[in-house]
């Protein structure tokens, strides 16, 4: 069974010709798709060789040898172009996902991507609705007390999109926008409590506060 982070990630996966999960680690999700019929191909791809040696180990014995190949590399390389049509990217730096996209953005395409940053959440909206691609969902994740968010997009013209909150999670009323809010403006009411006025800094955490504050107060 998935845990919330990779199980969230996982409802995201339409049925597919080709999955590629860069970043695999053990490998568990393209195992999960291939294993329900989602997937009918896939690719565990890692930076990582020990990485890889997990996933390959978990493919083997899921007897899923066939049909899921692992492949070290950096990215999007070890992708053909176009070769998937569903692209993970988790468990990275926001902006070291929209630096991966971008590095590899011809061998994109069509391909629905999910991604899940750990940090960095607004600047890779902001890369993504600025630079190509457009948002189509966001959903929530809580896992060891820690909310994770989960971004789906695609290569497409993008409209206007709140980049620090995620006019997704707004539009769904996303179960855990609360909570999530809440703790972002804890965060930032503590941040302003430590610098003065004067910081050129002030002014941007006090926007970002007032903008949660009034999010929040509609919920």
């Amino acid at each position: 069974m998935l845990p919330p982070r990779l199980k969230t990630i996982f409802d995201f996966i339409p049925p597919c010709e080709f999955l590629a999960d860069i970043g695999c680690d053990h490998g568990f999700i393209p195992i999960e798709a291939v294993n329900k019929g989602i997937a009918k191909h896939a690719a565990a791809c890692d930076i990582s060789e020990p990485s890889l040696m997990k996933a390959d180990k978990n493919i083997r014995f899921a007897g899923l040898s066939e049909k899921i190949e692992s492949r070290l590399g950096s990215g999007l390389a070890p992708l053909g172009c176009l070769e998937a049509d569903v692209i993970i990217i988790a468990g990275m730096g926001g902006q070291l996902i929209a630096d991966i996209l971008y590095e590899g953005f011809e061998k994109i395409g069509s391909a629905k991507l999910i991604l899940q940053p750990m940090t960095n959440i607004h600047e890779l909206r902001r890369r993504l609705t600025d630079g190509g691609f457009k948002i189509t969902a966001e959903k929530l994740a809580k896992e060891d007390r820690r909310i994770y968010t989960v971004i789906t997009a695609e290569i497409g013209e993008s409209s206007d999109y709140d980049c620090d909150i995620g006019s997704a999670l707004i539009t769904t009323h996303d179960p855990l926008l609360y909570e999530w809010l809440s703790e972002k403006l804890r965060t930032e009411e503590d941040i302003l409590s430590r610098i003065p006025h004067e910081n050129g800094d002030y002014i941007k955490h006090r926007t970002l506060a007032d903008k949660y504050r009034e999010v929040i107060n509609k919920l």
